[in-house]
């Protein structure tokens, strides 16, 4: 009786240790998973922003150029 009652402890102890690893993992996957989140939508600002920076540096020579055509 005592055999089975410390192999069905034994059994017990090491299936919550492969649920506890279990959960660190599906843990870990949802952590990994907002954090590619975080980094794709910080990626799309700077884009974003990089473009605006673009366009406006563009905007601004060709306003220049435009003055200089001007003046002769």
């Amino acid at each position: 009786m005592y055999e089975l009652i410390e192999s069905t402890a034994k059994a017990s102890h090491s299936a919550g240790q492969l649920e506890g690893r279990d959960e660190g993992r599906k843990a870990a996957a949802v952590e990994a998973a907002t954090m590619r989140q975080d980094a794709t939508d910080l990626a799309k600002t700077l884009l974003a922003e990089a473009a605006e920076k673009a366009h406006q540096t563009i905007a601004e020579a060709a306003d220049e150029a435009l003055g200089q055509q001007k003046e002769l």
